[in-house]
């Protein structure tokens, strides 16, 4: 039975630091799921390297190889054909019933990988789940003798992207009519961002990355500060008085509580009232902040007891009652939460 393997090659979201001889060779073997396998991290030819005195050298290493191989039938032939041409059928059918078999492990084998520097190494930057438009399809196949292998079909892969409404997460699409403001921002440095903007930033991140838990607690993170910023400045006697309080643990009252009895004598206007969809939105999300921040895990219940997974449509609705509630807080207070 001849040996089949796929060659694919994955970049890493951010380089990882190698410290090793310049000889030497960064390969790892092991079997899974049935499958031989063979990992090398891939040295760059030239840059990317520290030579410190009296210590090995540091390399930043780019992208890394993952090979899948495995005993299988004869390949079928590529047949000519009568009127001139090649028949590809047998070895397209052939093909189709295997790629995803070896791209699936490829991709638990390179998921692993990927974990170890990003929590054993701490390497910053690195995403999970690993995803990427292309690394996972049309690798190098090749036989036992090292020889390529046509498989006779060409995989293609693209990005969805998604036109209007709430699964945008806030996403704005720039116009010719944004010129002057692009052009005020270059030129002055302003506007900048608030600490509250920073964080819904990241969470809008950590959704598109699909680390929900993350995205949830920055989320939560972003409403707390653009809240109390907005209810409290820093620089007066009434901010002052909440940090000495909140410092001494005596507040303990929810950061969303404002937006009801307080709001309504500070601004003449509730929240809760006049926005009932969405700050049931933000009641959820600190629900669900709190679940995360003491079982690590993103569900909540809701008013009648029901539990709740959060998946990411309900994550593009909490994000809208965010943005809905910072436009609120700015039309009260005029200043951008």
């Amino acid at each position: 039975m001849p040996k089949l393997t796929a060659t694919y090659v994955i970049p890493f979201a951010a380089p990882v630091r190698v410290q090793v001889d310049e000889s030497a060779v960064l390969e790892f073997k092991g079997d899974i799921e049935g499958f031989q396998f063979r990992i090398q991290i891939n040295r760059p030819d030239h840059g990317a390297t520290i030579k410190p005195a009296g210590a090995l050298p540091v390399f930043f290493c780019q992208d890394f190889s993952v090979s899948i191989s495995r005993d299988e039938e004869e390949v079928p032939a590529i047949l000519p054909l009568e009127g001139g041409g090649r028949d590809l059928r047998a070895r397209m059918t052939w093909f189709s019933s295997r790629i995803p078999e070896y791209r699936k492990v490829a991709q638990i084998l390179v998921d692993r990988l990927i974990r170890y520097f990003k929590y054993v190494k701490r390497s910053p930057r690195q995403q999970l789940p690993y995803r990427t438009v292309t690394a996972f399809f049309n690798p190098t196949w090749s036989d036992d003798q090292g020889k390529d292998v046509e498989k006779a079909q060409i995989e293609i892969s693209s990005i969805f992207y998604e036109y209007s409404g709430p699964s945008l997460l806030g996403e704005k699409t720039y116009s010719v009519g944004d010129a002057t403001s692009l052009l005020a921002a270059i030129t002055t440095g302003k506007p900048e961002a608030t600490s509250a903007q920073e964080f819904l930033s990241d969470a809008q991140t950590s959704i598109y990355d699909g680390n929900f838990r993350r995205a949830i607690l920055e989320m939560a993170i972003a409403c707390e500060i653009g809240i109390k910023r907005s209810f409290f400045e820093e620089a007066t006697a009434a901010g002052a008085a909440f940090e000495y309080l909140e410092d001494k643990s005596k507040i303990n009252a929810r950061a969303i509580d404002f937006l009801d009895g307080p709001a309504g004598e500070a601004f003449a206007e509730s929240f809760k009232a006049s926005h009932q969809d969405e700050y049931t939105c933000l009641d959820f999300l600190f629900r669900c902040r709190n679940k995360i921040a003491h079982r690590a895990i993103a569900e909540y219940r809701d008013d009648k007891g029901v539990l709740h997974m959060v998946d990411r449509p309900e994550l593009n609705t909490w994000m809208a009652a965010v943005e809905t509630l910072f436009i609120w807080l700015e039309s009260k207070t005029g200043r951008i939460p």
